[in-house]
């Protein structure tokens, strides 16, 4: 199977600037596990998978190890594709994601983006993140995704040389440092995310759905001119508008041609043929309930729960791959860490009482399922 690819550099007006994104059009999205090994395999901190849906498109992205709910240069470069190559003269495009619906503008600058924003709140400095980044911030903001850091001046910024195997243990998965702008930029910023599989991005849109509200709130104001101070570097224009930031930027075309995935498509059909054999046939031996939920939500996994009863024990298999969920006959709700090293999964699962007979779980934020070990049936919430 050969598929056409694309690499754009987003968010800058000039080759080997911004943010590099591969962009894969394809008729319907491969196994995860297959999307999965070409963004490992591009090696680009995003890779865009793009499906037409009617007369819009089904968009998914990945890290080289992991896939997120939400890129902006990756969807930015997206845009380009579609109005520039799939379907030249078009001027707005809207890409269905686990992020919901994000609709992209063609302007005489560029493309207009219109995300989530993204809130967050003050907390203490955590000792450990100031460890990490070698400074003391003058304050620190969280929300469910980042860290914001907001450093003294931007020379402190450009000079940050952080330990990115701390930053990867922190307990989000970005850490965003910030400064006012000198008079060119209203703020500067740069984003760090080892534990994505990205030491630090070039050009982060997500980083600035937050970041948007954040400056708002400091400045007094509503629209923004940013720079993004990586190596390679990236500009953007930000509006906060009500509950939705509008990010403004440019792409420059790098690369266009094909690549070859039918062998690592044969090798998935192969794993999960063998995978679903093994799991039936513990089922079968060892007397267990089995249950499997297909999500009418396209973008949701197909999970299969194997629950024994004797031992009080639930696996969950996603994609081919099992995970020990957790050990059921505690006495009180508990909290579920999954058997997940490599960290290619992330679930959060909560035993739900009384009688251990509710066990609720979630993938990587995506979809939500309860599991009712009683009557061996299972939802998505």
């Amino acid at each position: 199977m050969r598929t056409r690819i694309f690499q754009i550099d987003a968010f800058t007006t000039r080759r080997f600037a911004g943010n590099p994104a591969a962009v894969m059009p394809m008729d319907s999205f491969p196994a995860d596990v297959v999307m999965q090994a070409i963004a490992a395999e591009n090696n680009l901190s995003e890779t865009a998978f793009l499906v037409p849906a009617g007369g819009d498109y089904r968009l998914r992205w990945f890290t080289p190890t992991v896939e997120v709910p939400l890129c902006g240069h990756a969807t930015l470069a997206s845009a380009a594709v579609v109005m520039e190559r799939l379907e030249p003269g078009r001027n707005k495009v809207v890409f269905h994601s686990a992020s919901g619906p994000l609709t992209v503008n063609r302007v005489d600058t560029g493309y207009v983006m219109d995300f989530p924003v993204r809130r967050s709140e003050p907390v203490a400095t955590p000792p450990e993140l100031a460890e990490a980044l070698g400074v003391v911030p003058i304050e620190v903001f969280v929300n469910y995704f980042n860290y914001i850091v907001l450093l003294e001046n931007t020379q402190v910024l450009h000079e940050l040389a952080p330990d990115m195997a701390a930053l990867a243990r922190m307990d989000r998965s970005g850490v965003i440092v910030t400064a006012q702008g000198d008079g060119t930029y209203d703020f500067v910023s740069r984003y760090f995310c080892p534990a994505k599989g990205v030491a630090e991005d070039p050009v982060t849109g997500g980083a600035h759905c937050m970041l948007a509200p954040y400056w708002a709130k400091r400045l007094g104001r509503t629209a923004f001119r940013a720079y993004q101070a990586s190596k390679r570097g990236g500009e953007m224009i930000c509006r906060l508008v009500g509950d939705r930031v509008e990010l403004e930027g440019a792409c420059v075309f790098y690369l266009e041609g094909e690549v070859e995935i039918w062998g690592a498509l044969r090798r998935e059909v192969r794993c999960y043929r063998l995978s679903a054999v093994i799991f039936a046939s513990f089922a079968v031996l060892l007397s267990a309930n089995i249950a499997t939920i297909r999500p009418a939500n396209p973008r949701a996994t197909a999970v299969t729960i194997l629950h024994f009863k004797s031992a009080e024990t639930a696996f969950l298999k996603f994609s081919g791959s099992f995970l020990l969920v957790a050990m059921l006959a505690s006495n009180s709700d508990s909290q579920l860490r999954p058997y997940d090293s490599k960290k290619e999964i992330c679930i959060s699962a909560t035993v739900v009482k009384p009688a251990s007979t509710l066990l609720r779980f979630s993938i990587s934020g995506l979809a939500n399922w309860e599991y009712q070990l009683s009557s061996n049936s299972a939802s998505l919430r």
